[in-house]
């Protein structure tokens, strides 16, 4: 039920920090202490937890992709994948993906502290996966906030990555 809680919480954060009325300190802060509280809930404090904050680095990275258009310079990850991947809509799988490859990285400590590689693994693959190909997906709005129900997802499901590393 916690895991539950936590999520829709974890998920209002993210679409907070992605909506048009939000402001982006919803996301990297907020999912940034949610994680740092589910962390220290199920495996006691230690100042190694203090890395979650590392997320509100990653989170402010910024993946977006230069677009002549609307005039988006775009971000430097963005850039970077566009050498590669010309396509504009394609560039959004490796951009977003180096995004969810970080956060993984910063929560290695989970493992090494605590054990369970396998589930770290595992767990990660598919947190990168479900970030790489949705996060960047218009699935429409929600709400009077206009709460972008792809961030709900995304967010929602990158604490419930959160619960399985630590239970």
């Amino acid at each position: 039920m916690l895991n539950k809680i936590c999520s829709l919480i974890g998920g209002f954060f993210g679409a907070m920090g992605g909506s048009e009325k939000g402001n982006k300190l919803y996301r990297k802060l907020g999912l940034s202490l949610l994680t740092l509280c589910v962390v220290s809930f199920f495996k006691g404090w230690s100042y190694w937890n203090l890395l979650c904050f590392g997320l509100f680095g990653i989170f402010s990275c910024g993946y977006g992709i230069t677009d002549k258009i609307s005039g988006d310079k775009g971000s430097p990850i963005g850039n970077f994948w566009l050498q590669f991947v010309k396509d504009p809509i394609k560039v959004n799988y490796p951009t977003r993906g180096t995004i969810a490859v970080l956060v993984s990285i910063l929560l290695l400590f989970i493992p090494i502290l605590y054990g369970n590689w396998f589930k770290f693994i595992l767990e990660s693959i598919i947190w990168i996966v479900i970030y790489a190909t949705c996060s960047w997906r218009n699935w429409g709005t929600i709400g009077k906030l206009k709460l972008l129900k792809t961030d709900l997802f995304v967010y929602g499901y990158f604490i419930l990555y959160v619960f399985f590393l630590v239970k």
